[in-house]
């Protein structure tokens, strides 16, 4: 092993821990959907924009423009608790995009279940 080598792969491994541990507790609160849809036909289809509203119908804001993908991870975990509508969109090289297709909806829950009754300790 060369000099300073072995300090290296400390440092390494120890950035990797590090790395995972923070990926760990980032991703830990986080609450998430998928919105899927059909892929176009067209051959001209530049990609997709995903919109979202509180209200059925809109007005609907650009969450996600995804390029040719046709699915879209949502987080959740800050939204306040309610209904949210989704529509996406396809536009074309030209810049036209479409109209809304059918809306889906979501209800976001973050209420904490009902606490357990019945607690006791028994001796055994």
């Amino acid at each position: 092993m060369r000099a300073g080598e072995f300090g290296m792969k400390k440092i390494s491994v120890f950035l990797w821990v590090i790395v995972m541990v923070l990926g760990v507790s980032i991703s830990f609160g986080a609450e998430t959907i998928k919105a899927i849809w059909d892929a176009n036909e067209e051959t001209d289809l530049a990609g997709y924009k995903v919109y979202s509203s509180r209200t059925s119908g809109g007005p609907y804001v650009l969450l996600s423009d995804v390029g040719n993908k046709t699915e879209l991870v949502i987080d959740i975990s800050t939204e306040v608790d309610g209904k949210i509508y989704y529509v996406c969109t396809a536009y074309d090289t030209n810049g036209n995009e479409s109209g809304y297709s059918n809306e889906a909806m979501w209800t976001v829950d973050h209420t904490a279940p009902a606490p357990p009754s019945g607690c006791r300790i028994i001796k055994l």
